[in-house]
């Protein structure tokens, strides 16, 4: 709590830690729930998030922590791909981008870092190893999604390429953490098949690392049976010490046989002193065998030192000769350069002229492109004047049955109007007869007796309705003067004849009803008549009898 920043960063890690325990338990369940996928939908971004903010200027303290923070959150990541519809979820928010600016980071971080210049390779605290851990992870992570997520299988493999990955593979490969070598075994099982995979860097990589290792598993053994032994000295100090132990122990010869010649009182005290001698001699005995051990150590190591600038020797005239091949291929590919520089340029031309021809070949289906809309055109406009066509040939179809219907019709009521002509002639002649008959008639009641003046007076009352009727009459020729005009019209103009026939039927049966009514008030009036006759004579009766 005194460091609120390393708290804070170290309740993180414990969090990521937790919620990792967490979702693979959750995880191994049959099914995963909802709310589970909510919750994990919830936490990407903030995962994401977290990832951003590397900065290789801030100092190893930062990358550490960085480094940590990435190996929990992709160790995360991890345990979400390991289920289908999480997976989905992961694949959906990470994008290749940020694996990639991850990778970079780390691999620029392991670069920088040599294991040799940080603290003990097997220290989890190592900068390098810290960082070799975040960047397996990632690319681990990338393996994972490589098939869901655009560009990232692209990706992949060009970092497993990158010549900086020889240092973190051959720190995971030489790795005491089993884990760790699975991973890296997994990665070299994808890289090796990769054309620009450096394999042989990578294998003298992890040979220095075997040899760096076991000189200082040594060293370490020697420096827990011994923890004062003084720091390496070389063959002559060894033998310096060695001929001093030599003098020593001549002097304590000496001190022997002298004491043996002096009193007793004081030999309790000289054997204590030998005591306290032999126990020194005794030790550098054992300091001296312990530096024989470091010796041949150091010899075992300068043996592999010597093998390896063997194997470097025989690597280098491998290169060197390889090199000299490649400068004869180099050669032979000048001269073939050469050759197909005339043959490219001659290809050139003819490209120019198929262009050329190219060209021309569009301009030409360019016009016949036109030319096939302008067809398309026309043709659309040929169907719909077509189908126009045949609209209007149905149509007029359809219009000539109407009109010879109509014709049909109008000749049905010329017919009729001739007949109901002669009819109309026939009530007139019957008409003027009757008036005729009616003014002599008038004239014979004018002559009666005024004993009928009251039935005269009725009878002008008959004249007076009957001059309406007369006027009635001239109405009705002058409709039917209007009828013949309508008639007229309607031969003239045929379209309109079913209309007019329709309102000419009309008007007939109207005329009719008419008829009919003046027949029975005209029968009415020779009744009325036939009673004055029949009142004033007999003979009157009978000619109006006659007469109806």
């Amino acid at each position: 709590l005194c460091a609120p920043m390393e708290g804070a960063e170290t309740c993180l890690l414990q969090t990521l830690q937790l919620l990792t325990e967490l979702l693979e338990e959750t995880l191994a369940a049959e099914s995963v729930s909802e709310a589970t996928l909510s919750f994990v939908e919830m936490l990407l971004p903030v995962l994401l998030e977290l990832l951003n903010g590397l900065d290789p200027a801030k100092g190893d303290a930062h990358l550490r922590k960085h480094g940590l923070r990435i190996t929990h959150i992709t160790g995360l990541l991890l345990v979400l791909c390991g289920e289908e519809t999480t997976r989905s979820l992961v694949s959906s928010q990470v994008s290749a981008q940020v694996c990639l600016s991850q990778v970079e980071a780390l691999l620029s971080c392991c670069h920088s870092n040599s294991p040799i210049s940080c603290l003990p390779p097997g220290s989890d605290k190592d900068l390098s190893h810290v960082c070799t851990e975040a960047l397996l992870k990632t690319l681990e992570l990338m393996s994972k999604l490589r098939q869901q997520v655009e560009n990232m299988e692209t990706s992949f493999y060009r970092m497993l390429q990158d010549q900086r990955m020889v240092t973190p593979l051959a720190l995971t490969l030489t790795s005491h953490h089993r884990g760790r070598v699975q991973t890296g075994l997994a990665l070299l099982l994808e890289a090796t098949p990769l054309p620009d995979f450096p394999s042989l860097v990578l294998g003298e990589s992890i040979a220095a690392n075997n040899a760096y290792r076991q000189r200082e598993a040594e060293l370490s053994i020697k420096r827990v049976a011994v923890p004062d032994v003084p720091p390496p000295r070389t063959s002559s100090n060894i033998l310096d010490s060695s001929s001093g132990c030599r003098s020593v122990s001549s002097l304590v010869e000496k001190i022997q046989t002298g004491l043996e010649l002096q009193d007793p009182a004081r030999g309790s005290r000289v054997s204590e002193l030998i005591d306290v001698y032999e126990q020194k001699l005794a030790a550098f005995v054992s300091k001296e065998s312990r530096l024989q051990d470091l010796l041949e150590a150091k010899a075992l190591a300068l043996a592999q030192a010597d093998r390896l600038i063997a194997q470097y020797r025989l690597q280098r005239a491998q290169a060197e000769a390889e090199a000299r091949k490649l400068a004869s291929l180099l050669k032979d590919a000048e001269q073939r350069r050469e050759d197909l520089q005339g043959e490219l340029s001659s290809q050139v031309l003819e490209v120019e002229r198929s262009r050329a021809d190219m060209e021309e070949l569009l301009q030409h289906n360019a016009r016949l492109q036109r030319d096939s809309e302008e067809h398309q055109a026309l043709k659309g406009a040929y169907n719909a004047l077509l189908n126009r066509f045949n609209e209007t040939d149905s149509l007029l179809k359809e219009l000539q049955t109407a009109h010879i219907s109509l014709c049909k019709q109008n000749e049905a009521l010329r017919k009729n109007q001739e007949v109901l002509q002669q009819q109309q002639d026939r009530i007139a002649s019957v008409l003027e007869e009757r008036e005729q008959e009616v003014r002599s008639l008038q004239s014979d009641v004018q002559k009666k007796n005024d004993d009928i003046t009251g039935l005269l007076a009725e009878l002008r009352a008959k004249d007076e309705k009957m001059e309406e009727k007369d006027q009635e009459k001239k109405d009705l020729e002058e409709t039917v003067d209007v009828l013949r005009k309508e008639l007229n019209k309607t031969e003239q103009a045929r379209k309109d004849a079913s209309i007019k026939a329709s309102s000419l039927e009309l008007q007939k049966t109207q005329l009719e009803t008419k008829l009919k009514q003046k027949e029975e008030e005209l029968n009415k009036h020779s009744a009325m008549i036939a009673m004055i006759h029949s009142l004033s004579s007999g003979k009157v009766k009978s000619d109006v009898n006659l007469s109806l």
